[in-house]
C-alpha cells in the first residue's frame, strides 16, 4: 500500500501472487481492507 503524502510503501501484501489494482478501506474500522 502506497502513502501518496510521504511517496513510500507503507504495507506490503504477500498474500497476492500478482499486482493489486484496487484498495478500498471499510469506513466502519479504517484499520481494515479489501484488495483484488
Amino acid at each position: 500500500v502506497w502513502d501518496s503524502t510521504r511517496g513510500q510503501a507503507f504495507m506490503d501484501l504477500r498474500e497476492h501472487e500478482k499486482r493489486v489494482w484496487s484498495v478500498d478501506f471499510s469506513r466502519a474500522d479504517p484499520t481494515r481492507l479489501a484488495s483484488g
